[in-house]
């Protein structure tokens, strides 16, 4: 018996080994295939690179490889374009990695330490609210999840009108040789990635340049004669050909015990799994967006928020067929990786006092930008405010945040004092990262995409953030041991114990970190920040924002916002693995997303018999 029994031991079978084991579950994996390891290329994108990165492969497979800073255009013969295609400040890496498949599934295999066997299936079949795999030896196995990779009976489309052929070079004068490369001559074109002394070429087969049926296979002779002609004034002189092969359509698929296949499939919507091409296959979609990395959260989530032998109800605001008919056009939806962006390098309540603070002999204060978004953050009073309405503003939002007494000895303090333009000119960063100061492996953080300061007084998703401020809101109602612990009893805040909002719930410095952290982005400029912070009258200023000006960042040249593809203000869930949980723009979906997965089922029921009584 096994927790997850994999199908097929390629690259999608061993990432998925690899991510399931990562949280504890056993893993047994059979493959049917007595060749040997794939041939062919796949190409890491940067945000394959960063996830690689998060699972201490990515030194490996990059020794093993070669890397590739830009993308190479040339219209008959003449280079028109060099795009450094892989340049970004979101992920840390510009470039790509390609690497030899075969080297890639030695690499996954050696890290996940699996032995995998050899055999076929005979019958998968539902049993006892398992699955039960037949092999063809006589030996069973029995598990709540099979998941399976190349399976022929869910080939969308087994044969596709690409070629691609593997072939050593000798010589070339080609100059983008160790680069890739898209060749446009006519109406045909070439892709051609360099990979040390192999040459990775696909091309499309067409009956007018061929002279024969687009069903039949051509000879490998009339295809290298193809590309010369493509390639040609550039001379190149080509070795033995390693592979010549038809692209050919796989997926990656899941099935489950009829118990848990409901729940997840209405979770995940795993049928319309990933596609992948087995020649020179990108990784971006098969790394980041895969199912793979959904599988790997739901399974985790089933893991440990089981109660009894009932899963957590099904999380319907998490589903991607919703996400895509929801009136909200967007591509970075639930289970999505959050991606980053730049935040002007300063909080509301820093920008209200380096503008308006004039202070006759220097005094502490943090000035340091937060990196921490947790709902329980200090900070120090101003003594200085020589504006009586300043002085009022900043008095407010400071109630309830009192600096703790620290006997720590090298605490640091900054002093505020006027610094010359040639001083400031000297610090280096001019904005934050959006992923620094949400970065939390223990807490949900709440992204509340405000829209403009002066407005968001009148706008909706203001009446939700008075509702999430509420001290009986879902804040105070779960704890860090519901997300790791839900088979003992349910522990909730009480909101008596609250007398006010600022107040810390809890003076034990031992305790886990709070389970909800939120965060406030504006896309006003900052002179309109300063307009609305010296214009609005202090009350309405403390009304509108319940949570503090720490908590309200500015946009830096709307690339959140941008990136995000916020069209109106809402409120974005980041999960504590760093993705997208859901995008919500009203209270009650904001509930039930979290009670989805956060209350126990028992709950539910003995509501349902006290509504019953009645």
């Amino acid at each position: 018996q096994t927790d997850v029994f994999i199908i097929g031991s390629g690259i999608s079978g061993l990432y998925a080994a690899i991510l399931l084991s990562k949280i504890g579950l056993s893993i047994q994996m059979i493959d049917n295939n007595k060749t040997q390891s794939p041939s062919g290329l796949l190409i890491f994108s940067p945000r394959s690179l960063q996830l690689l990165k998060q699972i201490n492969l990515l030194d490996a497979i990059t020794a093993k490889g070669m890397k590739h800073w830009r993308l190479d255009i040339y219209e008959h013969n003449v280079l028109v374009d060099s795009i450094q295609l892989w340049d970004n400040d979101v992920t840390g890496y510009n470039y790509c990695l390609s690497c030899e498949q075969s080297i890639v599934c030695d690499i996954l295999r050696h890290h996940v330490s699996l032995d995998v066997i050899k055999e076929c299936i005979t019958k998968i079949e539902d049993q006892d609210g398992f699955k039960r795999i037949e092999l063809s030896h006589g030996q069973c196995w029995k598990s709540q999840f099979v998941l399976v990779e190349n399976d022929g009976a869910n080939l969308v489309r087994q044969t596709l009108g690409n070629i691609c052929i593997i072939i050593k070079i000798k010589i070339s004068n080609f100059p983008s040789i160790r680069q890739i490369s898209v060749i446009k001559k006519n109406q045909e074109s070439v892709v051609i990635v360099g990979h040390q002394d192999t040459l990775y070429i696909t091309f499309e087969h067409k009956p007018s340049w061929s002279k024969v049926s687009i069903d039949d296979e051509i000879p490998v002779a009339l295809a290298l004669g193809h590309i010369k002609y493509m390639m040609d004034p550039f001379q190149v002189e080509f070795g033995r050909v390693k592979s010549y092969t038809k692209w050919k359509g796989l997926v990656f698929r899941q099935c489950a015990s009829t118990a848990l296949l409901d729940t997840v499939n209405q979770e995940t919507q795993l049928k319309s799994a990933e596609y992948i091409q087995t020649s020179m296959v990108w990784m971006e979609r098969m790394l980041s967006m895969s199912p793979l990395r959904e599988i790997r959260y739901q399974l985790d989530r089933l893991k440990r928020c089981f109660v009894g032998d009932t899963p957590y109800a099904s999380n319907l605001i998490n589903c991607h067929h919703q996400e895509i008919s929801s009136t909200f056009e967007f591509t970075i939806g639930a289970g999505c990786l959050a991606p980053n962006g730049k935040l002007k390098p300063y909080s509301l309540v820093q920008l209200l006092l380096l503008t308006n603070t004039k202070p006759t002999k220097p005094t502490t204060a943090q000035l340091k930008p937060s990196s921490s978004t947790s709902m329980e953050h200090s900070r120090g009073r101003s003594s200085s405010m020589n504006n009586s309405n300043l002085s009022n503003l900043f008095n407010i939002f400071q109630k309830g945040h009192k600096k703790q007494i620290s006997t720590s000895s090298n605490k640091m303090t900054v002093v505020t004092e006027r610094r010359s333009s040639e001083r400031w000119k000297s610090i280096r960063p001019n904005y934050l990262q959006l992923l620094d100061c949400i970065q939390s492996t223990s807490q949900f953080t709440l992204l509340v995409f405000c829209g403009s300061l002066s407005t968001f007084e009148s706008s909706p998703l203001s009446k939700v953030t008075q509702q999430i401020s509420s001290p009986i809101s879902f804040l105070y109602h779960y704890t860090p041991d519901m997300m790791h612990n839900s088979s003992s009893p349910t522990t909730r805040w009480s909101a008596s114990s609250i007398p006010s909002f600022y107040q810390r719930r809890s003076t034990d410095t031992t305790r886990e970190p709070d389970l909800f952290s939120i965060m406030f982005i504006s896309n006003s400029t900052k002179q309109e920040a300063n307009q609305y912070l010296t214009q609005t009258p202090p009350s309405v200023v403390h009304s509108t924002w319940p949570f503090g000006l720490d908590k309200i960042y500015l946009d830096h040249d709307q690339q959140c916002y941008k990136t995000y593809e916020i069209k109106q203000p809402e409120i974005i869930v980041i999960r504590p693995d760093g993705y997208i949980g859901t995008r919500v723009d009203s209270y009650d979906q904001l509930c039930l997303y979290f009670d989805s997965f956060l209350t126990s089922p028992n709950e539910h029921s003995a509501a349902a018999v006290v509504a019953a009584s009645y």
